[in-house]
């Protein structure tokens, strides 16, 4: 804004021109990850919702999970976890060690936005020639329209391309409930008032996802609650909380896997993890300005 009317000089300090990606989309990442664990004896558990955590004195010795219907325990070393930050807190608490009252009210206020998302399968070889657009707008349904095959040309078929349209939204409301055919009527009327008058025409199919924690919502004192309960889950020695939901954060993919790498090897080489580790990872890429183009251009 500043920088619009003219009072800050120079360019954006966020968003590279260029970047690195997947070819085939950016699951093809976790796909090599999940190939060279399997290869190297590990185990990946698909299909399943994590239930709760057991611990011992100050330590997680055992992860509940639930697949199939069934609930299954796993012993475990240690924990990386990514799962909201409030949730993993009510996981270490139990009939004898209950949630601190200042640590339950703190993670209620420690809110999210969904997210759901409008997929369009397009028979038409572009529609713009941006990966992505934000949509400010409050009268327009999406707040963001992306286009796969901008990152990558195998992301369509040839010949052919296709949008996600982002839409904010909370869990249960009438957005994350509506049915499909209503959400893609609406979101095709904004997009023609938008000036993208083809795509309508264009559809082949359209299906939705859904995030159901997909922005962290900072209120005045957020970072205060965020300490609080990062506090609570520190006192367990071989758990550290980290991603966007875990460490309560909005941070890029990027981040979030670096976190997730200094995480195990602070695990690796220490069997726990030091106090100045967590807070290090907790915090990490938190500079005032953001690192994509040094990253990149390093």
């Amino acid at each position: 804004m500043m920088r619009l009317i003219g009072l800050r000089k120079g360019g954006a300090r966020t968003y590279a021109r260029r970047y690195l990606y997947p070819k085939r989309g950016i699951g093809e990442i976790f796909e090599r990850m999940s190939d060279k664990m399997i290869g190297a004896g590990g185990e990946l558990v698909l299909g399943a919702r994590v239930m709760g955590l057991e611990r011992f004195r100050e330590r997680v010795v055992g992860v509940r999970y639930q697949q199939d219907g069934v609930e299954r325990h796993l012993a475990c070393d240690a924990v990386i976890s990514t799962l909201a930050l409030p949730l993993t807190s009510k996981m270490l608490a139990d009939p004898a060690h209950p949630l601190p009252t200042q640590v339950r009210d703190a993670g209620a206020r420690l809110r999210f936005r969904a997210i759901r998302l409008v997929n369009v399968l397009l028979d038409m070889p572009e529609v713009s020639p941006h990966t992505w657009m934000y949509v400010s707008e409050p009268h327009y349904l999406m707040s963001r329209i992306q286009e796969p095959r901008q990152r990558s040309p195998y992301a369509a078929p040839p010949g052919k391309t296709s949008l996600m349209l982002e839409i904010p939204c909370d869990v249960g409301d009438a957005t994350w409930t509506a049915p499909d055919e209503s959400l893609y009527a609406r979101c095709m009327s904004d997009l023609k008032s938008l000036g993208f008058h083809d795509v309508e025409r264009a559809t082949l199919e359209y299906f939705s996802s859904y995030v159901e924690e997909g922005y962290p919502i900072y209120h005045l004192d957020y970072q205060r609650d965020r300490d609080c309960v990062l506090a609570f889950t520190s006192e367990t020695k071989n758990l550290i909380s980290c991603g966007r939901q875990g460490a309560f954060r909005y941070i890029f993919m990027d981040t979030a896997m670096e976190m997730g790498l200094a995480a195990a090897r602070s695990i690796i080489e220490h069997g726990v993890l030091k106090d100045t580790a967590r807070r290090q990872i907790a915090n990490l890429r938190s500079e005032r300005g953001l690192v994509e183009t040094q990253a990149l251009t390093a």
